[in-house]
């Protein structure tokens, strides 16, 4: 099914979803990216995973354009504080498409906004962003463990990774075995 959808967005480029997909992911008319790269030696993805990837992307970008939509009026959101007795964790990952590699970074701070525990690290061979944000969410939730935090509050600018902990719709993507992980990290923890 998603390998149909795939197909109808090369079929159909003028329709609505592959304009919008074509202005946020390729804005300088880059479609032979993929092309070019399976070309010069790299591996071709199979269909079901470039179907994902595009049906993820879709969903990120109109989650993404409701979220702006509704955001337009008020003030840019801004770090808040947790509640008395509650200790907050952000995360952000990086990712280098060129090398396939980047890195990742959480912060544990308490009402006071005193940061409790930190860490960041790199990582070789990612698979995407997604991939990234993920393993900066793992060692954030492993630490809090390791340190017997128990009320904790996860923050992470990446909508898919809050899809991914809402929903059950990453269980067979490529990252669906860390999505598994963390929430069972999760579950069993706090």
């Amino acid at each position: 099914m998603l390998a149909k959808q795939a197909w109808r967005l090369v079929q159909n480029p003028s329709s609505l979803c592959a304009r919008v997909l074509r202005a946020k992911y390729y804005p300088d008319g880059e479609w032979w990216q993929e092309r070019n790269r399976v070309r010069e030696g790299d591996r071709r993805r199979e269909a079901e995973n470039l179907a994902y990837i595009i049906q993820k992307q879709a969903s990120e970008l109109i989650h993404e354009g409701l979220k702006e939509h509704v955001q337009k009026s008020s003030v840019r959101q801004r770090w808040s504080r947790p509640s008395a007795g509650f200790l907050k964790i952000n995360t952000d990952g990086s990712f280098s498409p060129s090398t396939s590699s980047g890195g990742w970074g959480f912060v544990i701070r308490d009402e006071l906004a005193t940061i409790v525990q930190a860490g960041a690290g790199s990582c070789k061979y990612l698979l995407n962003a997604f991939h990234s944000e993920l393993l900066a969410c793992v060692q954030g939730v492993t630490e809090a463990v390791k340190w017997g935090m128990s009320r904790i509050l996860l923050e992470t600018d990446s909508h898919m990774v809050k899809m991914a902990l809402e929903t059950n719709s990453f269980a067979l993507a490529d990252t669906g075995g860390i999505v598994y992980e963390l929430k069972n990290l999760i579950s069993s923890s706090f």
